[in-house]
């Protein structure tokens, strides 16, 4: 993760990231071992230096072939994918490991805001352009793979809502939390009504019901509490307050 932050020119606490990720790896006894492909040698190789304990890498690739040959004998806790393309077949490695790794989770890094270069069932994507916003999405994103959610960064979940067709961007049998779903879920752990969360997201208080109608929905509960329950068991106390005036 901080050799991606390395390339990109940006500046942020890498090790809390891998720290709280280490952490959470323990609780849940995710894998942190990774499997890293990129479009190019250099970008693989700042991959690789960033790794605390270089064990923990089973694997550099810079094609579909050479990586699925490495998924047929491990199956690690995570691949990572940097500077997706289209054009590439990246998407190849993603179809095997939804199909043959249900322990393994990816997360594809991508440059391209267009939804139709967007890869298919990643468990979690991240726009490049949104790495260094103050939300942390790298730090979401990680603590969602392990609590089995998924995670879009916001570009990424911006450019997704405008579509009418999100069926196939999604893996199987995760809960996507959105950012709207993990404000609302702020709101009710702080214990606000929906007066309180419409005047702090400056949205009507019908609109609130609306979307938290739409959340336990989508937890498979009936009430606030149980919502909470829910979201905890997918790491929710793990994601940073995001309701904020």
């Amino acid at each position: 993760m901080k050799g991606v932050l390395r390339m990109l020119g940006l500046k942020s606490n890498a090790s809390t990231y891998e720290g709280r990720f280490l952490l959470a790896c323990l609780s849940t006894g995710f894998s942190p071992k990774v499997l890293l492909l990129a479009d190019s040698p250099l970008l693989l190789g700042a991959q690789l230096r960033s790794l605390k304990n270089i064990d923990d890498c089973i694997g550099c690739c810079l094609s579909a072939p050479e990586a699925i040959d490495i998924l047929r004998l491990d199956q690690p806790g995570l691949v990572l994918i940097a500077g997706y393309s289209s054009s590439l077949s990246f998407q190849d490695v993603i179809d095997y490991v939804t199909e043959n790794c249900p322990r393994t989770r990816v997360i594809v890094f991508v440059n391209n805001l267009d939804l139709a270069c967007l890869p298919q069932s990643a468990d979690a994507i991240v726009a490049e352009a949104d790495l260094g916003l103050p939300e942390n999405p790298i730090l979401q994103c990680l603590m969602a793979l392990v609590s089995n959610a998924t995670y879009r960064s916001p570009s990424i979940e911006s450019l997704v809502s405008q579509s009418d067709d999100q069926s196939d961007i999604m893996p199987k049998d995760r809960i996507f939390l959105s950012l709207r779903d993990r404000q609302l879920l702020s709101g009710y752990l702080l214990g606000l009504s929906n007066k309180q969360m419409a005047e702090q997201l400056n949205l009507s208080p019908r609109t609130i019901q609306t979307y938290s109608g739409n959340l336990l929905q989508k937890l498979g509960v009936r009430n606030r509490q149980k919502a909470l329950l829910r979201a905890l068991e997918i790491g929710f106390s793990r994601f940073e307050k995001l309701l904020t005036k």
